[in-house]
Formats: C-alpha cells, structure tokens, sequence
C-alpha cells in the first residue's frame, strides 16, 4: 500500500504528557493505515496541509487539542480539505462538541474513516478565526495569568488561582450592537459556536455549529458576583440554561461589534490572542469540513477533568 493510499496525520513530536503518549503510541499501531507526519512548528503543520492539498488528497487527519486545530482551521478552509480529528492536547471541546471519543483513539480514527462531513460553521473576531467558543474579558484575563507550570500541576485549580487575580480588577464597560439591531451592555462576553464551553458544561444549550448562529451571553456583574449569577441561575433543564437571570443575558445572532472603554484580552477556542478596544465578529462564507460521527457520543464529567494534562503546543 502507497503512502497516499493511507490518511496523512500531522502531529507534534515534541508534545509531553500521557495524553500525547497514549496518541503516539496509537498512531505507530496504526501505522498500516497512517502516514505520519511529524511537524516541528506551526507553519510547518499549515505547509503539509496544502501540499496534501496539491498532491490530490481528500482528508487530512490534525492532532492536538483546540489551540492546535484553531491554528490550522484557515489553512484547511483554503485547501478545502476534510478535517480529521485525533484528539490529544490539554483540553478537545471542539472534538467532543462534534462526538468524536477522546478517551478510544480507536474509535476516533474509525469516525474518520466513515468520512461523514460535518460542516461547520467559522467565525471570525477582528478576522482570526473560532470554530467553539470565544471571550472577551474575564475569562479572557483567567486563560492569560493561569501559569502554565501551574496548569501542570494543579489541573483546573490553576484557572483559580487566576480567577482571584481578575475579580479585584476593575471591568470594562463594554458596548455590543448585533448584526439585528440588538444593543447591550455589560462588563464580559463568552460566545458559543455551539453548546459545550470547557469541556462537558453546556453553557449555549440547544446552541448548533452548523446554523449560521452564534450564542452570545452578556455578563453585567462582575467578579464574585458574576460567578454567584452563574452558580445561581444555571438550569441545565431549560432550553436557555440562563433564563430569567437578572444580570446575564443571552441571545443568538450572525454577527456583532463589541466596543471598550479600554483595552480587554481575548480567548479564542480557549489561547489567549491579545487585547483591544473594538471588536467585529462575522461569520465566514465558508465552512470546516469536519469529520464527525452521525450520533454523539456521550463523553462524561470525569474523563473533561482528567483532560488538563502536561501538553506542548507548537
């Protein structure tokens, strides 16, 4: 069997942790059915892509976690490429939004060899690209002062350790106009290209990534009392999981800008990417060509917990 005959697979050699291990270890067993490309960076990973590309392939198979498949979303919307997922960096939102298993690698690669197109919705802040979640502001800020030593360490407990920082920080006034003509205010923005946010938490329930839509929750309060409005009216049993909290606020929409009375970080697909005063969220015309299976799997809470291993981005 040629080379091209087998799925091409991009992955990071350097990577480190038991996730990454268990990945490498599966791609050599899976070596028949592989062509296994080691990449050294970045921009090489985004090199191999389009000469897969040009060399006539179909499906081109990413592995790492959501920083790593948000890095290489552009250039697989260029060559116009099915996107395959082998889930192995510190947090997979995006693969388990789609049901593709992370925890059996074998079951993740037979999704990719059933070749069912997912087509998935991209949109774009200030023109970089999000295929799951974003935030400007308070989480925004947590992502950016969690130590990355710490997040090794301590798991989840680390974003703690952050969140204490940010709640003395005074917030910004922030002002959203929808692409519909909705205005509102208030001190951070998460926004959903689907329902999952962090792991398994169903923050934009009933949200979809394929509807042209993205969830938008306001935040008006912040600090402690952001997170008691949280804790408080989270109903996972109703279709809004935030109805009827008085200080959070949610809507659906195809587009916003976001202005600052000073400059505020941004998280997109959960890495920090930098601090401004005025934000465009659009939708790109094109779609991701994500290979998903036809049902969801159910992932649970334990396994999202355990997902917060050692882990070296490009």
């Amino acid at each position: 069997m040629s080379i091209m005959q087998r799925f091409p697979l991009i992955f990071n050699p350097n990577s480190r942790g038991d996730k990454a291990s268990r990945a490498q270890q599966f791609f050599f067993q899976s070596a028949p059915e592989l062509a296994l490309y080691a990449s050294q960076s970045i921009e090489n990973a985004r090199d191999l892509v389009l000469d897969f590309a040009e060399k006539g392939e179909s499906t081109v198979i990413a592995s790492g976690g959501d920083g790593t498949i948000n890095q290489l979303v552009d250039t697989f919307l260029d060559a116009d490429l099915n996107m395959g997922l082998i889930p192995s960096g510190t947090m997979n939102v995006f693969a388990r939004e789609l049901g593709i298993p992370t925890a059996d690698l074998d079951k993740a690669f037979s999704v990719i060899k059933e070749q069912n197109i997912h087509a998935t919705d991209v949109f774009r802040l200030n023109d970089k690209p999000f295929i799951q979640m974003a935030g400007i502001g308070f989480d925004a800020d947590i992502i950016h002062g969690t130590n990355a030593d710490l997040k090794k360490k301590l798991g989840p407990l680390a974003y703690l350790q952050s969140a204490f920082k940010v709640f003395g920080q005074k917030p910004p006034a922030l002002t959203i106009e929808t692409a519909e003509g909705k205005t509102e205010e208030g001190v951070f923005i998460l926004i959903g290209n689907g329902a999952l946010y962090g792991g398994q938490f169903e923050l934009f329930k009933g949200a979809e990534n394929n509807d042209g839509l993205m969830d938008v929750l306001i935040v008006q309060q912040s600090g402690y009392q952001a997170i008691l409005d949280f804790a408080t009216n989270y109903n996972s049993d109703h279709s809004t999981p935030f109805h009827g909290a008085e200080h959070i606020h949610h809507f659906r929409t195809s587009g916003m800008t976001v202005h600052s009375d000073k400059e505020v970080p941004i998280e997109l697909d959960g890495e920090y990417m930098g601090r401004d005063t005025s934000f465009t969220i659009s939708k790109d015309p094109r779609k991701l060509k994500a290979l998903a299976p036809i049902g969801k799997v159910s992932v649970d809470w334990q396994e999202t917990l355990s997902a917060f291993s050692s882990f070296t981005p490009w």
